[in-house]
């Protein structure tokens, strides 16, 4: 899958969140695998590749309460996510 997002500002793009941060760990639960890019342009859009080994557990995830603490703590923009699933 591949994703796209715009986030508030960059400093925060790459720090990691504590590992004991409970909404990064149970949104990265649901990924097998995940890779990040940024705009070379420096914007402050972010695109991802992402391996999902079950969509729906995908979907259940980003659909909670969990995802939407886990963006905010990232300054990701919800309502600008694109999401694009393989062929």
């Amino acid at each position: 899958m591949d994703a796209s997002y715009e986030v508030s500002g960059l400093a925060a793009v790459g720090l990691p969140v504590s590992a004991s941060y409970d909404a990064r760990k149970n949104c990265a639960a649901a990924v097998e695998t995940q890779r990040t890019f940024t705009d070379a342009a420096g914007t402050n859009r972010i695109g991802l590749i992402v391996e999902v080994p079950e969509m729906k557990a995908f979907e259940d995830v980003m659909a909670s309460d969990v995802a939407a603490d886990a963006m905010k703590v990232d300054g990701v923009r919800p309502e600008t996510l694109l999401t694009l699933q393989e062929l």
